[in-house]
């Protein structure tokens, strides 16, 4: 059976996975991608919802699906499966154009993510060896500025996913996206004279903040012109601010995990726990608060009105560059005693 929802065409099987039940499903598909460009679908389906099957029924429509997936310009997913089948499924799918989601509502967030407007509170969590996987889920949500939660184990997950502020919980999903070759060679900068000519307001605000709130001694060590670099080998917190008015142009502040944790301890003169990321992590944003605010006051004493938005936090280097467009903008390089930390501006 077949239904239309939210731009999404929902497949289902009737009771069982067979070989006639797959026959079946794999023509209504093929009928489908023959009807795309006038349905204009956002995705398709595959509920797995109460069905009987075994492995070999289930491998077979795996197969064929990834065949369709691979020659068809929207989405293809499976979802409302158990947890056996995701254990079978991720394996099964794994290198190919197939998406595995939870429920549909998932399916929905991900397919329609425009539709979106607020910003969503989602709480996210997946096993320790999918933490690319992960960082995957987490670019794609983040490219719409909605708030991503992430929990450290299923018992935290469990915890959180009570709270009623939660819109989404996403777990046991798969996005499976593999890579086209692009010419990355031709980068335009886009950044205005204004915004380059006051950039000293940014660096020398950060470095006096800093310094303030730490006690620790920060630098200026040096800027180039280039995309935004993703060969930070350790693990960071980053935050990025958008600003407008008559400066536009994104502020990122990336900081090593270590550095990070060592400049908030230092501003709160406490110790934190190494793992505690939503503590660091709000530091970090606390900082950035200040050095904008800092930039904003600096810059109205010379007639330059500018407003930031609020913060949005990062823990992989992975989620930060994803969450940036691909333009050329100015990378800084600092220094908090003596430890390296960076800034970015970009259009």
């Amino acid at each position: 059976m077949k239904i239309e929802k939210n731009k999404i065409m929902y497949f289902t099987y009737e009771n069982k996975i067979d070989a006639r039940g797959n026959r079946l499903l794999l023509q209504e598909i093929n009928q489908i991608t023959k009807e795309l460009s006038s349905r204009k679908l956002n995705g398709i389906f595959i509920s797995l919802q109460n069905v009987n099957y075994d492995l070999k029924s289930l491998g077979q429509v795996t197969k064929a699906v990834k065949d369709i997936a691979q020659n068809i310009d929207i989405p293809i997913c499976f979802g409302e499966f158990t947890t056996v089948m995701y254990k079978f499924l991720k394996v099964e799918t794994k290198d190919t154009y197939i998406k595995l989601f939870k429920t549909f509502g998932l399916a929905h967030l991900f397919f329609n993510t425009k539709t979106f407007k607020k910003q969503l509170k989602i709480l996210i969590f997946d096993d320790n060896e999918d933490a690319n996987e992960l960082d995957i889920q987490a670019s794609l949500l983040t490219k719409y500025e909605h708030n991503i939660i992430y929990t450290k184990n299923a018992e935290e997950f469990k915890e959180k996913i009570t709270d009623t502020n939660i819109d989404f919980a996403v777990s046991q999903t798969r996005i499976n996206l593999i890579k086209e070759k692009k010419d990355i060679t031709k980068k335009s900068f886009l950044l205005s004279k204004k915004l380059i000519s006051n950039l000293t307001v940014f660096t020398d605000t950060a470095v006096e903040n800093l310094e303030t709130m730490t006690g620790l001694k920060a630098n200026k060590i040096s800027h180039l012109v280039g995309e935004f670099k993703q060969d930070i080998k350790s693990s960071i917190i980053s935050t990025i601010m958008k600003f407008n008015g008559d400066i536009e142009g994104q502020f990122v502040l990336i900081f090593p995990k270590e550095v990070a944790l060592l400049s908030v301890e230092a501003m709160l003169g406490e110790k934190l726990k190494e793992n505690d990321i939503e503590g660091i992590s709000d530091g970090v944003s606390e900082f950035c608060n200040i050095i904008t605010g800092g930039t904003k006051t600096a810059l109205s004493k010379k007639s330059i009105k500018v407003l930031f938005d609020l913060p949005r936090t990062y823990i992989t280097i992975n989620a930060t560059t994803s969450a940036l467009p691909k333009n050329n903008g100015i990378w800084i390089n600092m220094e908090l005693e003596k430890r390296p930390f960076y800034m970015y501006i970009i259009k």
